[in-house]
Parts: structure tokens; C-alpha cells; sequence
């Protein structure tokens, strides 16, 4: 498993490479088939303050013209005199579409102000009367910026067209300001304001604010990437305006050139800049490099540590090996001991036997000779002369010291049998004790084999 995982390592290691050279020889210029998607807002018919002129106008002529450039509107079209509700929803829809890795515009014509350095949109229904208001009747612009933010896209472009006259200006809010406040771009983002932070951007008297007319002609131009696109609108709303409305553009660094309307005729892309691809591939490289030296490390390790585990199981498996033999050899011993001890116990069985018999003719012969002794006694008695007397009673006296000889010596033999019958009666206790049980069969077969003394007979052997 070690080796297989190690071998996947190596060819995601290798396809790794080849995608970051790949990526070191790629064009700087966005693909034609990338991915484009805006979110264009319009907000002039206000209930609560000034209505604009030109705000739907100029949003439907963005619409119109991001659309011809491949831009896939979100909603399929402009959202026009927008709730609030339906502005953050858009914004969110915006910001799933962004995640597929499209280039995103987002364009909003409408009521701007800044509150304490934060810039947001007026929804057509937003009804301000004091500062804390603000945070629910508008709209920040930093809910767009969080929503690209969190997509991982490359590039994202807003373009705020909001920077007319104060609509809430004397309402209570002191700390508004003239036009929008200056916003620090995230990284892959442009931010283009209408007019300069802090000015007042003017609506139009022609159907069309000065910003969006120029827009829309810059970004319909070929060969005019991101940051030429921006200083063409630039020039276009200062001369437009005699001097009065400059439009500005914050933006952080962009990776790649962008071009709305693509290279102008005859045009190549200029030369890429790869450094930083170059080194991000070449981070990339290192990175895969140490994953595969730690993949193979991590399976030279475990290889070791099988090997230890299969030799851990070895020793095991010989020391169980070693006590099942130790155990059976011992109780071979055991059953052997017992063997040698229950044929003792019936040899001594046997003698106590002979003991036995013994004592039974012994008292038999005693019987004997106390007959003999009393028949000599009645002779005594019955003598007619005083020879006669003192011949049976020298004899009695011989046959009573005879007898009590021989009673002596039975009361001897008497107490060796019980002795010898109590020794046995402990052994085969002892016996007992120890060695009555169940034996396993090799034990017995190799202690009686095909012998048949009566132990082993006794076991059927």
C-alpha cells in the first residue's frame, strides 16, 4: 500500500510540473472562452430623495455593451430601481457566479454617499433620517468587495458611477461627506470611481452621465487593456467636463493583461512578465518535491515498521511455540511421575495384601497352639500320678512362653499393616489429588506408548 501511494505521489508530482511549466509559457492575455459574468445596477426613480436622470439609462447602456463583450449578466439584464433586498440578493448571486473563476464587473449607477469613511448605495426605498439608519437602508460596497474577495477569481472590476451631489446632505448625518471615500482595493481588483474621493460627479444633460458615455466607447475599443480602457475614460469625462470631473481608479496588482474588447487588429500581446509565475511555479515544484520526499519517507517507514511488526510476530509466535513445548514436556514428566507412583501404590497395595495373608495364617497358628495349650492344661488336670503332672507342666509352661511369643510378634505384624495401610492410604490421596484427571492424548501416548502395565491399561492404552 506504501509503494502504491508513494507511486501516485510521483505521478501527481510529475503532472504538477508539467501544469507549472506549462504555466511559465502561457499568454498573459485572458483567454477568449474565459469566463465573464457582471452585475449591473441602475437606481434613478428615489422616493426619498432627488431623482437622477440618466442612473437606468446609463445602466441598461453598460448592460448593453458588457453583454456584446460576452459578459453574462446576472439577472439577464440590468436591475433597475432596485429594493435593497433585491440588490444584496443580486450581489450574492454575483458572488456564486464569481466562483466559478469568471471575470467579474460589477457596475452601479445610482445615489452614492460615504458615512464615516464607508461608501454605499442608495436602494430606491432608502429612507435616511440620522446615522444609525445607515446600516439598514443601504448598501455597503464592501458586501460586493467581500463577496469577490471570497470567490478566488483572478481579476475583478467595480465600477461605481455614484459619486453625484449628497441625496441625504442636512438630514442629521454629519459625517457624510461630498461624493465617495477612497477605497483600498483586494487583491486582483480595480476599483473605478466616476470622479476623484471627496468630489461630485455630474449626471448628464444628454441621456447619459459624462463617466458611462465614455465607458461604454472606451470598452467597446480594441487592443485597450484593463488600465488603458480607464485612462482613455479618464481623458475623455476631464475634456468632456472642461476639467471639472476627473475619474479615478484604485487598484491593487493585476496578474495578466485584460482586454474588454480584445487585441486591436494586427496586434500581438506584448511579452509576458513570468517572474512571478516563475516563481510560484517553481514554489509549486519544491512544494510537490517535498510532499514526494515525505510520501517516500512515510513509506520507508512503514515498510520498517512492517518488517518490525512481521519479526515481533516471528519471536511471538516462537516463544508461544517454546512454552507449548516446555508445557507439554513438563506435563509429560507429570503424568510420567504419576504413572511410576500408581504402580508403587499398587505394588504396595500387593504387599499389604501379603500382609494380610500372613496375619490370617499367623492367627490361625495362635489359634492352633491356644488349643494345644489347653489340651495340655486338661492333661495336667486329669494326670493319675505326680510324674505324669510334672511332665505337662514343664510342657504347658514351654507352650504358654511359646504362644505369648508368637502373640507378640502377631501384635508387631498387626501395627506394620496398619502403618503400611495408612502410608498407602495418604498416597493414593496424593495420587489422587494430583494426577486424576483429564490428560491429553500426545501426553499419554508418549509416556505408555504400547506398554501395558496396568496404569496405562487402566487408561485403555
Amino acid at each position: 500500500m506504501a509503494d502504491c501511494g508513494r507511486g501516485k505521489m510521483l505521478r501527481r508530482f510529475g503532472w504538477a510540473v508539467v501544469a507549472a511549466l506549462f504555466a511559465l509559457t502561457a499568454s498573459p492575455v485572458l483567454a477568449a472562452t474565459e469566463k465573464r459574468v457582471a452585475l449591473v445596477i441602475g437606481n434613478d426613480s428615489y422616493r426619498f430623495a432627488p431623482t437622477l436622470r440618466n442612473a437606468r439609462a446609463d445602466a441598461r447602456l453598460m448592460a448593453e455593451t458588457l453583454g456584446g463583450l460576452g459578459f453574462r449578466l446576472i439577472g439577464n439584464g440590468p436591475l433597475l430601481d432596485a429594493e435593497r433586498p433585491a440588490m444584496e440578493q443580486a450581489i450574492r448571486a454575483f458572488g456564486k457566479a464569481l466562483r466559478e473563476g469568471a471575470v467579474g464587473v460589477f457596475y452601479y449607477s445610482g445615489h452614492g454617499l460615504q458615512v464615516k469613511g464607508t461608501n454605499y448605495m442608495a436602494p430606491v426605498s432608502a429612507k435616511v433620517a440620522d446615522e444609525s439608519d445607515v446600516k439598514y437602508e443601504l448598501v455597503d460596497v464592501g458586501f460586493v468587495l467581500d463577496e469577490m474577495g471570497n470567490a478566488g477569481n483572478r481579476l475583478n472590476i467595480v465600477i461605481l458611477d455614484a459619486c453625484r451631489n449628497n441625496p441625504l446632505g442636512g438630514k442629521g448625518l454629519r459625517s457624510t461627506g461630498d461624493g465617495l471615500a477612497t477605497m483600498t482595493a483586494p487583491a486582483g481588483t480595480a476599483i473605478a470611481f466616476a470622479t476623484q474621493p471627496g468630489n461630485v460627479a455630474r449626471d448628464g444633460d444628454n441621456g447619459h452621465s459624462p463617466y458611462a458615455e465614455a465607458l461604454a466607447k472606451a470598452i467597446r475599443t480594441p487592443g485597450l487593456d484593463l488600465f488603458d480602457t480607464f485612462n482613455e475614460v479618464g481623458l475623455a469625462v476631464k475634456k468632456s467636463t472642461g476639467g471639472h470631473q476627473q475619474p479615478w481608479l484604485s487598484s491593487s496588482p493585476i496578474e495578466g493583461r485584460f482586454y474588454f474588447a480584445g487585441l486591436g487588429k494586427g496586434e500581438t500581446a506584448p511579452p509576458a512578465d513570468n517572474s512571478a509565475e516563475a516563481a510560484r511555479a517553481k514554489a509549486e515544484i519544491e512544494r510537490l518535491k517535498r510532499e514526494a520526499a515525505d510520501a517516500k519517507a512515510a513509506a520507508e517507514r512503514a515498510n520498517a515498521e512492517a518488517v518490525a511488526v512481521k519479526r515481533r510476530q516471528q519471536e511471538d509466535e516462537a516463544r508461544a511455540d517454546a512454552r507449548r513445548q516446555q508445557a507439554e514436556a513438563d506435563a509429560i514428566d507429570e503424568f510420567r511421575s504419576c504413572r511410576n507412583e500408581a504402580n508403587a501404590n499398587q505394588a504396595a497395595s500387593d504387599r499389604l495384601k501379603e500382609q494380610m495373608e500372613q496375619l490370617r495364617r499367623g492367627w490361625e497358628a495362635l489359634q492352633a497352639e491356644k488349643e494345644g495349650l489347653d489340651n495340655t492344661q486338661a492333661a495336667i488336670n486329669a494326670s493319675a500320678n505326680q510324674y505324669d503332672a510334672s511332665f505337662f507342666r514343664y510342657l504347658a509352661n514351654t507352650q504358654f512362653q511359646n504362644y505369648n511369643t508368637h502373640v507378640r510378634d502377631l501384635n508387631a505384624d498387626k501395627d506394620e499393616y496398619n502403618n503400611n495401610k495408612s502410608i498407602l492410604k495418604a498416597k493414593i490421596e496424593h495420587y489422587n489429588s494430583r494426577c486424576v484427571k483429564s490428560w491429553p492424548h500426545r501426553v499419554v501416548e508418549a509416556v505408555c506408548g504400547a506398554s501395558d502395565d496396568s496404569f496405562c491399561a487402566s487408561l485403555g492404552q
